[in-house]
Parts: structure tokens; C-alpha cells; sequence
């Protein structure tokens, strides 16, 4: 009897573990939060006095896995007249409610900010427009659109 108690609190511990560490791995809903969402380690890079806009064609769209317990986000390569950007445009779910497509030989127009302190900088995108289709994803102080509404006093 002994035995079959050690063993079920054994199986017992390991299924808290594992739903343990499934939960640290994030959230792919809209109620999402993470280092990119305020006030997360990639969104107080985002320097909202340093909004530019580029524009160039799309040389890769992929997904990635930016760290532990972030979501996938949508990222392309584009190249500009001058040199290449590595464009993060917003959690993968997010792409998919919006129906928004980019496609490699795409011309864009990003406008967001450049973020450095990395290995390879990175330009966090607040609005693309693909032709007459536009996605808008942060506001110009770099705020998700898809994160949840601000508290009055965030700013």
C-alpha cells in the first residue's frame, strides 16, 4: 500500500511541476502579458520620441519565440534603400484575428521605433500599411492594442 501512495504522490508532484512550468510559459490570448507588453523589458525600450518610418520590400516573414514565457510574434525582414530592419510587429494570435497578410516581395510602410541593447537591433512596428490595407498595432507612446486598456494612471 505503501508503494502505490509513494507512486501516486510521485505522479502527483511531477503533474504539478509540468503545469507549473506550462503556466510560465505564456499566454496566446488576448489577455496575454509578457516583456513586450507594458511594463515588460522590450516595451521600456520602446522610445516614443524616436517614432520613425521606413519603407522597403518584405524579404522574409516568419515567427518567433523571442524567450521563456513569451508567445511567438510575427516578424519580417525588410529592406530598405539603405539597409535591412528587422521588424516585430505583435503576437502570432493577434495576426490571425486581424486576417492581416504580408508576404515577402510585400513594399510596406512600417512607422514605429528602433530598440538597441540587443544582439541585432530591432524596430517595434505601431502601424503597417501593405497597399490600402493598414494594421494598427501600438499607439504612438508604443501601447499594445491588443493588451488591455490602460489604468488611469499608467501613461
Amino acid at each position: 500500500m505503501r508503494k502505490v501512495s509513494a507512486i501516486a504522490f510521485s505522479i502527483s508532484v511531477l503533474c504539478l511541476l509540468l503545469s507549473a512550468t506550462a503556466w510560465g510559459q505564456g499566454r496566446t490570448g488576448p489577455q496575454e502579458s509578457g516583456r513586450w507588453e507594458p511594463p515588460g523589458q522590450y516595451a521600456r525600450m520602446f522610445d516614443p520620441k524616436n517614432l520613425e518610418t521606413f519603407s522597403g520590400e518584405v524579404t522574409t516573414v516568419d515567427q518567433l519565440t523571442p524567450g521563456y514565457g513569451m508567445s511567438d510574434r510575427v516578424w519580417l525582414g525588410l529592406q530598405t534603400d539603405k539597409h535591412m530592419i528587422l521588424v516585430i510587429l505583435g503576437p502570432t494570435w493577434f495576426h490571425n484575428v486581424r486576417n492581416f497578410k504580408i508576404e515577402p516581395k510585400d513594399r510596406l510602410e512600417v512607422k514605429g521605433s528602433m530598440i538597441t541593447g540587443m544582439e541585432e537591433p530591432m524596430f517595434i512596428a505601431t502601424e503597417v500599411k501593405n497597399g490600402a490595407q493598414v494594421i494598427k498595432l501600438r499607439d504612438d507612446s508604443g501601447y499594445p492594442v491588443w493588451a488591455p486598456p490602460r489604468q488611469k494612471h499608467e501613461k
